[in-house]
């Protein structure tokens, strides 16, 4: 079954009708160790997670997907991956994803798990960015080569943790 066609820059809520999507879209954006299984996308696709995706030239864009597996309790969240497809990298869409992520999980005052790369850092410390969302950066740990114990690249990451102001 597919999805009615939506406009550019719509944020969709993900269900089980995006798994295939979201397999092939994780082919297309990670190397190989970093591909999730479609085992794994399903099971948070089927729980109570805060998973969402954005739509451009009608066709789901870029991902966000969450998991309550890494959780220390009921309050907390973990934003395990957000997945843009190439070639509509640096559109903002990534931005768009985070800040929608934000405003729901503020919303049920949710503390925020995440690794992020090196790359992406500002996207998830610039505090100004995070005021206006209602949260703040309490953790943000340095782990060197931090992707070369999960999937063998080597790769730093940093173990962010963001509260609710």
């Amino acid at each position: 079954m597919k999805r009615t066609p939506l406009p550019d820059r719509t944020i969709i809520r993900l269900t089980l009708l995006d798994l295939d999507t979201l397999a092939q879209m994780q082919l297309a954006i990670y190397p190989e160790p970093l591909v999730e299984t479609r085992e794994r996308i399903r099971s948070w696709l089927e729980g109570e997670h805060m998973n969402i995706g954005v739509v451009m030239d009608g066709k789901l864009a870029g991902f966000l997907l969450t998991t309550f597996e890494y959780a220390e309790n009921e309050n907390d969240i973990f934003l395990y991956d957000i997945g843009i497809l190439p070639e509509y990298q640096k559109k903002g869409l990534g931005t768009l994803l985070l800040n929608s992520f934000l405003k729901e999980a503020r919303k049920k005052m949710l503390k925020i798990r995440l690794s992020s790369r090196d790359t992406s850092l500002p996207m998830f410390s610039d505090p100004q960015k995070l005021a206006k969302a209602g949260y703040k950066v309490v953790r943000c740990e340095f782990e060197k080569d931090g992707y070369f114990e999960v999937a063998g690249i080597h790769e730093d990451l940093y173990d962010i943790e963001l509260e609710p102001v």
